[in-house]
């Protein structure tokens, strides 16, 4: 469980950088 919570949070994060670069 805290491995795909691990994972889940990776991409959200990783989305949310490349959003924050691109704004």
């Amino acid at each position: 469980m805290n491995r795909t919570y691990s994972i889940v949070w990776s991409a959200v994060r990783n989305m949310y950088v490349v959003a924050s670069e691109l704004a």
